[in-house]
C-alpha cells in the first residue's frame, strides 16, 4: 500500500513537471494557442501516477494557477489565465490524465501505454475547441487555429510520453 505522504509528492512531482513543461513554448501568428510541453507532463501523469494521481495533479495545477502563481504557459496565472483562449485545453488536462491513466492501467505492453498516452493527449482538444467556439465565438477556422497546426506536435509528444513511460514501467518491475 501506498502512503499517503508518498501521494502527496506523486502529485507535488507531477504539478510541478506540468509547471516547468508549460514553459516551454512556441507561440504561432495565426492563432492564440502556444505549442507547449505541458501535455507531455499531464499525459506522464496518468500513466506512471495512475489515473487519480494524475487526476489530482492536474487538479492541483489548475488551482495553483487560480491562486495567482504564474505557472500556467508563458508565466501566466490568476483568474486571465483560466477565462483566456487557451482556458479549455487547461480545464481538459485532468480529463486527460483521467484517461490515459485508466487506459494504460498497470500495463507495460508498449502498444497499449502509446494508446493510452494518444488518447489523453488527445482528450484536451473537446474542452479546448467547445471553450474557443462558446466563450470566444471562433466559428469560422476553429479547427485550422486550434486543432491541425497541433496534431504532428501532439503526436510526437504523445509518442515521448508513451516511451518515456514504457522505459520506467519496465525498470520498476525489473526492480520488484
Amino acid at each position: 500500500m501506498v502512503s499517503k505522504a508518498k501521494n502527496v509528492a506523486y502529485i507535488a512531482a507531477y504539478t510541478s513537471l506540468t509547471a516547468v513543461l508549460a514553459q516551454i513554448t512556441i507561440y504561432l501568428p495565426f492563432t492564440p494557442i502556444p505549442i507547449t510541453l505541458q501535455t507531455l507532463a499531464v499525459v506522464l501523469s496518468g500513466i506512471l501516477g495512475g489515473p487519480l494521481i494524475g487526476f489530482a495533479s492536474q487538479i492541483t495545477y489548475l488551482a495553483l494557477i487560480a491562486s495567482g502563481l504564474p505557472i500556467a504557459a508563458g508565466f501566466k496565472g490568476g483568474i486571465t489565465a483560466l477565462i483566456g483562449p487557451t482556458a479549455g485545453f487547461l480545464y481538459g488536462f485532468p480529463i486527460a490524465a483521467l484517461t490515459s491513466g485508466i487506459l494504460a492501467g498497470n500495463s507495460t505492453s508498449r502498444t497499449r501505454i502509446a494508446l493510452s498516452a494518444i488518447a489523453g493527449i488527445f482528450s484536451v482538444y473537446p474542452t479546448g475547441l467547445l471553450w474557443l467556439y462558446l466563450v470566444y465565438n471562433i466559428r469560422e477556422n476553429l479547427l485550422a487555429i486550434a486543432l491541425l497546426p497541433y496534431i504532428p506536435g501532439d503526436v510526437a509528444k504523445a509518442i515521448l510520453a508513451a516511451e518515456t513511460a514504457y522505459r520506467i514501467k519496465k525498470l520498476q518491475t525489473q526492480t520488484r
